[in-house]
């Protein structure tokens, strides 16, 4: 009897998150994201750093897990950021190797949330964020470009910013996604010195657009991506593209029937020009696909 009740009560709290997860809708997490921009800006005003520039590209179509992936790159930046602040270091959740829903996105956003509040506890702060008026007419799109220039303004925020490193370990997990799917080696390219971000930046691009040609092969509807391109292209720019291209390949892979290749290990400081080297690598594959 005792068992059977606890399978109840088991069925029972699996129901009810599963009708929680219903309710949390795009426009919910639209709100949760203006009060993190707000908290954020009372920081950014508190420590006396600079606003950060409009983003470089333009995107529609965007789905949730394709907003996941962005919200995942804010609770790095928040979790660096408390980290430099308290002292304490973030745990961050598994990533998740399933649909997508607002839910999903809600959480992580609620969790970067946490790690803004406690860089404002230990400071002394206090700061409450106005209420935000829920608006039914926001989209993932709208979500995506709202958490894309928080990113950016968090990165400013950090003693330590995103570097060359941080997008070499993303850019080596898109190569390790690229040769399971297609079914290729991975061909070790020539190394090019002396590459900008803005050179990394644009490869990425290159390597989105045959991604996109990928998708529509496995019937996957992908992110619409502008770009507005100027030579003054920082690292984190260049990192939530490969997240982009991360939350893509990830989703080709599962729809696939594949399992997610391992983490890459860490292999020390990396310049733009190791960057270059793996998206050539990244290219290859992709072209390995044909049209």
């Amino acid at each position: 009897m005792k068992h059977l009740m606890k399978i109840i009560g088991i069925l029972i709290g699996l129901s009810s998150q599963s009708v929680y997860a219903d309710e949390i809708q795009t426009a919910d997490v639209f709100v949760t994201v203006c009060i993190a921009q707000q908290e954020v800006e009372f920081l950014r005003h508190y420590m006396g750093r600079h606003l950060a520039y409009p983003p470089h590209t333009l995107i529609s179509n965007a789905a949730p897990r394709e907003v996941y992936y962005q919200a995942l790159a804010l609770l790095r930046g928040t979790g660096r950021l408390s980290k430099e602040r308290t002292g304490q270091r973030f745990q961050s959740p598994k990533e998740l190797q399933r649909n997508i829903h607002p839910d999903d996105v809600n959480k992580i956003v609620k969790l970067a949330l946490k790690n803004i509040r406690s860089v404002k506890e230990t400071l002394g702060l206090k700061y409450d964020a106005k209420a935000v008026v829920r608006d039914e007419t926001k989209t993932p799109s709208d979500v995506f470009r709202a958490i894309s220039k928080l990113n950016k303004q968090v990165n400013l925020l950090l003693e330590y910013v995103v570097s060359p490193t941080d997008v070499f370990e993303k850019v080596k997990l898109a190569v390790l996604y690229s040769a399971k799917i297609i079914g290729k080696p991975i061909k070790k390219m020539p190394y090019e010195c002396c590459k900008m971000p803005s050179d990394v930046y644009l490869k990425l691009v290159e390597a989105y657009q045959l991604i996109n040609k990928l998708a529509h092969k496995h019937n996957i509807e992908t992110l619409h991506l502008e770009l507005k391109l100027e030579k003054d292209i920082n690292p984190d720019e260049v990192y939530d593209l490969a997240m982009l291209i991360i939350s893509e390949l990830s989703y080709i892979s599962q729809s696939s029937g594949l399992e997610a290749p391992n983490t890459p290990y860490y292999e020390g400081r990396k310049f733009p020009a190791d960057v270059y080297q793996q998206e050539m690598a990244l290219l290859f594959l992709l072209n390995e696909e044909g049209p």
